[in-house]
């Protein structure tokens, strides 16, 4: 699995620390709110809410240099909105990924 990390954050910030700072108060802020809103719309079946919250999260996995993630953060979206839940288990694991790292930060 793919590893989260700042250097698209510091490539962005392109040395700014306040924004780099800012940035990651936001993500820390944030992404566990829409993680949970997440989670309580897919639990309900409320796929096409769970799908635009996925929308949502991935900036914060963009943000956090994880490409081959936000690629299936996108195909996830799109299932979702079929409703369609195949890739659930996968998503769920870069949400706890993405969590053990921010929860480090």
């Amino acid at each position: 699995m793919e590893k989260a990390n700042l250097s698209y954050l510091k490539k962005l910030a392109a040395g700014d620390l306040d924004f780099e700072e800012k940035i990651i108060v936001f993500i820390k802020l944030e992404f566990p709110q829409e993680k949970k809103r997440y989670q309580k719309h897919f639990e309900s079946k409320e796929f096409t809410k769970a799908a635009a919250d996925v929308h949502k999260i991935k900036h914060k996995i963009s943000v956090l240099d994880l490409k081959k993630n936000h690629n299936l953060a996108t195909q996830h979206e799109q299932n979702l909105k079929n409703s369609n839940t195949d890739l659930a288990s996968e998503f769920d694991a870069v949400l706890e990924g993405m969590t053990a790292f921010i929860n480090q930060l």
